[in-house]
């Protein structure tokens, strides 16, 4: 396996952000978040999949699509966000990426070191 690049996130405390990953749920493959609870909380994953023709409501099976994770931020400091790409029932999975989120307080959403929200 390649070795793992880090993402980095700068997040407002209170404030959502959205990280987003190619997937293929279909193929019982999914993304498969850790994290400290006392600095993020996912508060959804949406799974949008894309119909197997116009106005069904089945889903075209093998199709990619994108998974996003949506977390509030709790409480300034660092924290990192693991994901792994594995079905659920197999110990090893496929591809893994890190996400270093930094929380920062409200007033100090003004300084900024170059990392985007």
């Amino acid at each position: 396996m390649a070795p793992t690049s880090v993402t980095v996130i700068t997040a407002t405390a209170g404030k959502k952000f959205v990280i987003e990953l190619e997937s293929n749920p279909t193929t019982g493959y999914e993304w498969q978040p850790a994290f400290p609870s006392d600095r993020v909380r996912l508060i959804r994953l949406e799974r949008p999949l894309e119909p197997a023709s116009s106005g069904m409501s089945e889903v075209k099976l093998g199709a990619g699509g994108v998974d996003r994770f949506v977390f509030k931020a709790l409480a300034p400091g660092r924290a990192l966000i693991s994901m792994d790409l594995k079905r659920a029932w197999e110990s090893t999975n496929i591809e893994h990426r890190v996400f270093q989120v930094t929380v920062r307080r409200e007033q100090d959403r003004g300084r900024r070191d170059g990392c985007r929200e």
